[in-house]
């Protein structure tokens, strides 16, 4: 599959645009090739400060040498690198795709930093002035949000954007002949979208349960993890995370429509406030109409299976009691989670664990063997292993960052 195609198809045009949507802020996709030419391959979303800019050749000129200066940067250095532009403007860049013969990256901007000074205003109209715009230009339809979360929301995209890519790149290995031999192993499965490490799998299947309380529960605990490390990014991981939850409800078959509809009222929230409580209650608006509309008994079944593991999990309770508590085979339950949620069902009860124990290590001084029983596992050891599994880093050490950040 040629770029070209990749980025025409209707599920990548899709996700595109609810980036944009969650981000509130335009969205650019260019190649760049080893002699430092650059061409725009996709994209959408655009404000009025930049249609002034492109109107002069200057302008043109000068927006290319900014987003030139900022990928090369974010390619070589592996990761996104955050550019202030010709007219005082912020945007992030991040690599994409990269493949030989040339490389990709993905820009999110222009935005207002939440932490800008006054008069912004003023500084974008003496850079259109540079140009030869004479103009007071209004910065209503451009986005403010924090320096530290957009990083978090084109990360975010970029991995998505490659799960798509590489389930395509499987999808479309030519068919062998008719008369070659069988293959001696199973063909790996492809993957239809990234494996989604946080809370959000288990927040789509308590939403699909109509288990509202626990959806609250664990978007609260991860609101409070950013603003405890990095304050104001709680925003920016709230319109992540919210974004991630609705991808996952697509994955799911729920009803997601009106709650993508209703992100530019997240983003406006989120423009205004940093309080958790605010933050939580605008998500959960998003979340409203996203319920279980499964059909038959995989309704009850999907309501069961949260319910029995979100009040046993630390019991250390059986894939086998469940099914019985369903009155059905394990290997149903299995082959449920794994095609509505992306998970299997270790990885529930393991996500489950480490949610709760991420609030009582940054809330308590427990003892982490201690952590580690009350969220049912009896062995330290086992423990660590499981966290650094779905968090990468030591139970230790996620406790020392907020020590650190007090």
């Amino acid at each position: 599959m040629t770029t070209a195609m990749f980025f025409d198809r209707p599920d990548v045009t899709a996700l595109i645009e609810q980036a944009r949507i969650a981000a509130s802020m335009p969205i650019a996709i260019h190649s760049h090739d080893d002699a430092g030419e650059e061409s725009r391959i996709a994209g959408c979303g655009s404000c009025a400060v930049c249609g002034y800019a492109a109107s002069t050749g200057e302008g043109v000129a000068a927006c290319l040498e900014s987003r030139k200066t900022a990928a090369t940067q974010a390619l070589n250095r592996d990761r996104p690198v955050a550019l202030t532009c010709h007219l005082g403007l912020s945007c992030v860049t991040a690599p994409l795709l990269n493949k030989s013969g040339a490389r990709y990256a993905i820009t999110f901007g222009p935005f207002c930093p939440a932490e800008a000074p006054e008069g912004l205003d003023a500084i974008v109209a003496d850079g259109l002035r540079a140009l030869g715009i004479d103009t007071n230009p209004k910065l209503s339809d451009v986005a403010r949000m924090s320096a530290d979360g957009v990083p978090i929301l084109v990360e975010w995209t970029a991995d998505r954007l490659k799960a798509l890519w590489e389930d395509a790149a499987v999808q479309d290995v030519p068919a062998p002949p008719e008369d070659s031999p069988a293959p001696t192993e199973p063909t790996r499965p492809s993957k239809s979208r990234a494996r989604v490490s946080g809370p959000a799998p288990i927040i789509v299947l308590a939403l699909a349960s109509g288990d509202r309380a626990s959806a609250r529960w664990f978007l609260r605990n991860t609101l409070e993890e950013a603003a405890a490390l990095h304050g104001s990014s709680a925003q920016a991981r709230a319109i992540s995370l919210v974004s991630q939850v609705l991808e996952g409800a697509d994955h799911a078959h729920l009803p997601t429509k009106e709650a993508w509809d209703t992100m530019t009222q997240l983003m406006d929230i989120s423009r205004q406030t940093t309080d958790i409580a605010d933050l939580s209650r605008a998500c959960m608006r998003v979340f409203s109409s996203v319920s279980n509309r499964f059909e038959g008994h995989t309704a009850d079944r999907v309501s069961v299976i949260f319910r029995e593991v979100a009040n046993h999990f630390e019991d250390g309770i059986p894939l086998e009691h469940v099914a019985l508590k369903t009155g059905t085979d394990p290997t149903a339950i299995t082959h449920l989670l794994q095609r509505r949620f992306d998970l299997n069902y270790s990885e529930l009860v393991g996500k489950m664990r480490v949610e709760r124990a991420k609030q009582r290590l940054r809330d308590s001084q427990l003892s982490i063997g201690e952590i580690a029983r009350r969220v049912g596992v009896s062995d330290a050891s086992n423990f660590g292993r499981l966290f650094r599994k779905f968090e990468g880093i030591s139970p230790l050490h996620y406790r020392e960052q907020f020590r650190n950040a007090a």
